[in-house]
């Protein structure tokens, strides 16, 4: 591969990168909002359905506008899941938040480590 193609899949990776964190910035913006007219449950929902659309949008697609729109997907849909979770656990009465919360997110933590752990353990594997 020469200079040039490595350089252009460089920059193309930032682009990427940059659609899906300006999906998942304005998608903040306006989670309390829709969050606040949809509801908790239709706002897990609505999140998880453009997550998964767009992880099969990159799964399917190689043309460039395609891939960008599953990443602006995902960024809107991932983008108020963690707060939507973390409001449903405010307001469950099973048990005393201070504990729920940071059980909750230390599952979170820990997953994403785990993943991430055995995502590189298989790339340096390669």
């Amino acid at each position: 591969m020469n200079k040039f193609k490595r350089q252009l899949i460089v920059i193309l990776q930032r682009v990427d990168y940059a659609t899906f964190a300006a999906a998942m910035t304005c998608g903040r913006l306006a989670g309390d909002r829709l969050t606040a007219s949809l509801g908790l449950r239709r706002m897990l929902q609505l999140g998880s359905t453009f997550a998964i659309v767009g992880i099969l949008g990159l799964i399917s697609f190689e043309d460039r506008l395609p891939l960008l729109l599953s990443f602006v997907s995902i960024g809107f849909g991932l983008a108020n899941i963690v707060p939507t979770l973390f409001l449903t656990i405010a307001k469950q009465k099973d048990m005393p938040v201070s504990s729920a919360m940071p059980i909750a997110a230390t599952l979170g933590y820990t997953g994403t480590l785990c993943l991430s752990a055995e995502h590189e353990i298989k790339i340096t594997l390669r």
